[in-house]
């Protein structure tokens, strides 16, 4: 006959000699557990319970790893991104770094490979005044004459010229703006080149006999 222990489930062969000596209660030679015999008996071996083997649950897909293909794209459209926002940099502030000594050499050199005009330079800074002077000829005839020395870096066209005639304290009688065609005695030049020196020349009928003197300035 066959018996289990309900502590660990071992089985156990006993006879009935066994039982009726131990009144039924028997030991576990596995466990050490006292258990009553008798509530587990059977004249067949018991079929030994299959430990229930779990199935091993899906593994869960790995995340799917960035493709090259994606991080291609992804710094294609900030690479565009940042170009956009250069060019729209570049084209706000293109008059202005035409103008800066700094940067314009970079833009002739940029431009002449683009094929793309350049704002002509424009500095009255860069122009010293070497003399001027306001002469009476007769009457009525007036000659003002100043040299103007281009110091910059870059050829520019020629200012305009205002004369201001006053009288003795300084108060303006009379104001002009002249063109470089007017003042100029070469009136091809169209630009005045880095270290070159030009005379401005004014001949004026004037019939104010108040007129004692002037002022000029370049515009």
């Amino acid at each position: 006959m066959f018996t289990r222990c309900p502590e660990c489930q071992h089985q156990a062969t006993v006879s009935v000699e066994q039982l009726r000596d131990t009144r039924g209660m028997l030991v576990c030679e596995r466990c050490h557990a006292r258990f009553d015999a008798l509530a587990s008996l059977s004249q067949q071996q018991p079929i030994t319970p299959k430990r229930r083997v779990q199935a091993p649950s899906p593994a869960r897909p790995a995340a799917a790893a960035r493709q090259p293909g994606a991080n291609a794209t992804w710094w294609g459209w900030l690479l565009a991104g940042l170009l956009l926002l250069a060019g729209q940099g570049f084209a706000f502030n293109y008059h202005a770094l035409s103008q800066t000594p700094s940067t314009r050499p970079v833009l002739l050199t940029l431009c002449q490979w683009l094929n793309c005009p350049v704002p002509d330079y424009r500095n009255l800074d860069d122009f010293a005044v070497l003399s001027s002077q306001f002469n009476q000829l007769s009457t009525l005839h007036y000659r003002f004459l100043a040299v103007l020395h281009h110091q910059g870096a870059f050829p520019q066209l020629p200012p305009h010229l205002r004369l201001n005639l006053t009288d003795v304290t300084g108060k303006i009688l009379a104001s002009r703006v002249f063109s470089a065609a007017e003042y100029m005695d070469d009136d091809t030049l169209n630009r005045i080149a880095p270290a070159q020196t030009i005379k401005a020349q004014l001949d004026l009928g004037i019939r104010d006999s108040q007129v004692a003197g002037y002022t000029f300035s370049l515009q």
